[in-house]
């Protein structure tokens, strides 16, 4: 039994309490905030899946294995929306994930 526990504490020591997370997809989204035209705009992304690793003590080596429809980008605005979602910027029918 010590030897099991003794295993067990060297295998959590390890680990560096790396905490492995994965999105919800009607939950979780991705924001973001740019300046267009001298105003700031905030969006939206939803729909993610994948895995995150992520260690608080090792910020450097997170990994972030995760994907997103480009075609749920949301700005609050319908017309510029569907700009983005074009070939001019997202091109979502030819490139209908963000990963």
């Amino acid at each position: 039994m010590r030897i099991l526990l003794s295993l067990l504490l060297v295998a959590v020591m390890h680990s560096g309490f790396a905490q492995q997370l994965t999105p919800v997809a009607g939950e979780s989204k991705i924001t973001f905030k740019i300046k267009n035209l001298g105003f700031n705009t905030n969006g939206s992304f939803s729909g993610i899946t994948g895995k995150i690793s992520f260690d608080e003590a090792k910020p450097a080596g997170a990994i972030f294995d995760v994907t997103v429809p480009a075609k749920t980008i949301d700005t609050d605005n319908n017309k510029r929306d569907n700009h983005l979602r074009s070939d001019d910027y997202f091109d979502v029918k030819n490139y209908p994930e963000i990963r």
